[in-house]
């Protein structure tokens, strides 16, 4: 938490593709960053996935409310450029063909949220004082973005992998591939991060071989919000069918 700072009238900024509510893996970790962010900033930003034309049996309309409808929170959907393609969506068989070519040759999805993601950073106000900005992947291509607009603003930047980018051994990635994105995208965001969180021993040990950032773990272990959650659903559900 040293890297957080102390609680003060500033704004932090958290880019997750994956948020509430949709109810996933990517989602439930997200979630607890916004809740530790809003813990320490006086308002919070989240530039999340547009969840309006997904599939409703994915959505939670409960799960992570509390964070939600803080007033501090201010959560803002980013529509991705292929608007049928991706996880949870009805799919176009020529948006799945061009989105799946670039997620093989950027070692993974979405460099078409990047526009619009660019777009939406630019509307918080220079004279906000953001003093944190946060990343949390996959997909890791926002990475770039996100580095470039805290450098931008001054302010220092965490890089957050779920998982590894080009060094993903059950990515099905031209070596090429992997090479050319190493290299020219996700070295320099890592070289420029202040720091990088990752899931597992061996993601970091993988991620502390390629520079001098520090790298810590973060387990994606559930937090007691999340277990009192499902306690509540568990008991819901079997009082329905007593």
């Amino acid at each position: 938490t040293r890297w957080l700072g102390k609680k003060r009238t500033m704004i932090a900024v958290l880019v997750a593709q994956q948020f509430v509510p949709l109810n996933v893996v990517a989602s439930q970790r997200a979630l607890r960053m916004a809740r530790t962010l809003l813990g320490r900033f006086e308002r919070v930003y989240v530039f999340c996935g547009d969840t309006s034309s997904m599939t409703p049996e994915l959505l939670d309309q409960q799960y992570g409310r509390d964070v939600l409808e803080d007033p501090r929170l201010v959560a803002v959907p980013v529509r991705p450029l292929l608007t049928r393609y991706g996880y949870g969506v009805p799919n176009s068989v020529l948006q799945k063909l061009v989105g799946g070519v670039a997620t093989r040759f950027l070692c993974g999805p979405r460099v078409d949220w990047i526009p619009p993601l660019r777009r939406a950073l630019t509307r918080i106000p220079n004279t906000e004082p953001v003093r944190l900005v946060l990343a949390t992947g996959p997909p890791f291509i926002p990475f770039v973005t996100a580095i470039r607009w805290a450098a931008a603003r001054r302010a220092p930047a965490i890089l957050d992998y779920r998982d590894l980018w080009t060094r993903n051994p059950h990515g099905r990635y031209p070596s090429i591939a992997r090479t050319v994105v190493s290299r020219w995208l996700e070295q320099p965001a890592n070289r420029d991060a202040t720091l990088i969180t990752t899931v597992s021993d061996g993601c970091r040990t993988s991620l502390a071989s390629n520079g001098d950032v520090p790298v810590r773990l973060l387990y994606n272990s559930p937090d007691q919000t999340y277990l009192d959650h499902y306690r509540r659903v568990v008991s819901d559900w079997r009082a329905r069918r007593v």
